[in-house]
Formats: C-alpha cells, structure tokens, sequence
C-alpha cells in the first residue's frame, strides 16, 4: 500500500510540473529540439464588435498602437464620401475603441500609408511609408518623426540613412530602434537591416537576410529574440524566422500550419506569438487567428469574430488584441476586441 502511494505522489508530481509554463526566455532556439516544447494548447477567443464605426473614415494600410493609455490610429489610404481614396496623416485616440478623437496635431508628417509607429523613450515614432506623388505614383519616405503627446511633432530626419521604404516594420529591441525589410522605391524588397540608439545615428546590422527575400513580412519582439513571419510566393509557403542580433537569422519554420498568407498583422499576446488575418493565394480575406510558444509549432484558435480582414492594423492594449479597420469584404472602420 506505501509503495502505491508513493508512486501515485510522484505521478502527480510529474503531472504538476508538466503542466507549469515553460521559460523560454534564456532558450537558445538555434541549440533547441522543437519536439521537447509543448505545442500552444487550442483554445477559444471571445471576440467583441466595440463598434461597427469609428469616428476616423474608413481605410487600410494604416497604423496603430498603444501610447499613454490609449489607443492610437495614424494615416493610411482612407476611402472619403463622393472624394474616393485619399492618402491620409490624421492622427485619432482612444481609451475605450469605442468613442474616437481626433487629434488636432501641429508641424507633423506628409500624408502616408504602409509606414511604421512604434513607442520608444516614451514618444511615439513614425518612419516611411508611402503616399501619391505629382507623377501619380506612390512614392516613399525614409523620413523620421516623433512626439511626447501624439499633437507636436518633431522632424527627426528628413532623409536617413537607410533607403526610402514602405511596408517595414520598426521594432524597439535591445534598447534600439530597429527598421526591418520593407519595398524600396524601385518595387523590389528590401532585405537589410537597420538600428539606431536615438533615432538619428543609425547602422546597417546587415545588407542582407534571407528571412526578408519574401516582403510583406511583419515582425515582432519575443522572448528575447527578433521574430519575422514573412509573406508567400506563388512557389512557397510563409517563413518565420528568429534572430538575437539581426545579423544571423534561424528559420524556424519553413511550413507553418497558417500556410499562405499575407495582408496579416503579428502580435505577441498571453506569452504566445499571433497571427491575425490576412487574405490566402487566391486573394481572399479571412478572419482565422493562429498562435504559437515556439514559432514552429502554430495552431488554429476559434473565436466568435465576423470579421473577415486584410491589410488592417493590430495593436495589444487593455489585457487584449484588437483588429481596427483594414479590407474585408468591403473597406471598413470597424473595431474589434479579442481577448
């Protein structure tokens, strides 16, 4: 009878312990087995409609993201009653994702889409993008700006270093802004890598990465690591892969379970990486959420949302995901809460 008991004490034991939340932080993932991580458990998200429309016009290809206590939406390609579409550098806040403020803001950018805003040092930041020049095209920025209160701005730089880009990502990792990626002005992508530790003396980490040959990649910052799911071709899935200094990239996965997708946004959520969204090869937006611990295993989570969405802006804010605006159907101002 002793002997039962202790074997069934030292069961439970293991039990408990199976059970408890890995530390991934101080993981090398280049020296780890992908089989010894648990795979992200499926579960279901509850989402919210907050409001079927929001004070700003409806758009896509613009930015948001979370900055003393309030969310905050910037440009992108707005469609304007009887006007068409409008590239736009209106700036809106909100505490709740319901009621929405327009923000009357002084000396600040040209209209833009496809740029980046991220927080660092406790301002906000918005490089790139791209707007409609007098030749018609869209051309892009490789300027720089900032602001303690979203309303007064500051050129940074007018022209940095980098090349003039849009569809980048800007991440804030080891004290440093970091510009990943992107499309240059010349159609093609940009698969250098660039940081700065004040946002005016900047240094090309590398030339070039191979887990940038696919554009319309997002990033993200995770567990210490750099993360980019990149976009698709014709002839190949999506990509994510991981970096600790931006010079040597790892691939995670070459076959994620999402498959092909772009048009997405990534988040990092509930100690898990996200992707949200997105439209398949065959150019059709979708509302399917995936998460992951590890970047290679990724699972499908259900969720109660109506939304199909492409080409929209994700941002964590309020112990929540939220999805605002972006393409699905329709272009639409809507905004969403998960959680």
């Amino acid at each position: 009878m002793r002997i039962i008991k202790k074997i069934l004490v030292l069961a439970l034991a293991l039990i408990a312990f199976s059970c408890e939340k890995p530390q991934m932080e101080s993981t090398d993932f280049g020296a780890t087995d992908f089989k010894s991580i648990p795979k992200t458990k499926k579960k279901s998200l509850k989402a919210k409609l907050v409001t079927k429309g929001a004070s700003f016009e409806k758009r896509t290809h613009h930015t948001a993201t979370s900055f003393k206590g309030k969310i905050w939406v910037i440009g992108g390609r707005a469609l304007i009653h009887n006007a068409g579409a409008q590239v736009k550098n209106d700036i809106w806040q909100s505490k709740d994702g319901n009621k929405w403020i327009e923000v009357k803001a002084t000396g600040h950018f040209a209209p833009r889409m496809e740029h980046s805003t991220t927080v660092f040092n406790n301002k906000l930041w918005v490089i790139g993008g791209r707007a409609e020049g007098d030749d018609g095209f869209f051309n892009p920025y490789n300027d720089i700006w900032q602001s303690s209160d979203g309303k007064n701005w500051k050129k940074v730089m007018g022209k940095a270093p980098f090349p003039a880009r849009h569809s980048h990502t800007t991440l804030v990792y080891d004290n440093a802004l970091w510009v990943i990626g992107g499309i240059g002005n010349d159609g093609w992508s940009k698969t250098d890598v660039w940081h700065s530790k004040n946002g005016i003396d900047w240094v090309e980490v590398t030339p070039s990465t191979p887990a940038l040959y696919v554009t319309l990649e997002t990033a993200f910052v995770y567990n210490g690591y750099m993360w980019v799911v990149s976009g698709f071709t014709s002839a190949t899935n999506n990509e994510v892969w991981y970096s600790k200094n931006g010079i040597n990239w790892t691939l995670a996965t070459e076959n994620p379970a999402f498959g092909k997708v772009q048009g997405h946004t990534s988040l990092v959520y509930d100690d898990k990486m996200w992707v949200l969204g997105g439209y398949d090869s065959s150019l059709n937006a979708h509302n399917k959420v995936w998460c992951s611990k590890n970047g290679k295993n990724w699972n499908a989570v259900s969720h109660n949302g109506k939304f199909k969405r492409r080409s929209h802006a994700s941002v964590v804010y309020d112990k929540a995901m939220w999805i605002i605006a972006g393409i699905g159907e329709l272009t639409e101002n809507d905004v969403w809460r998960l959680e």
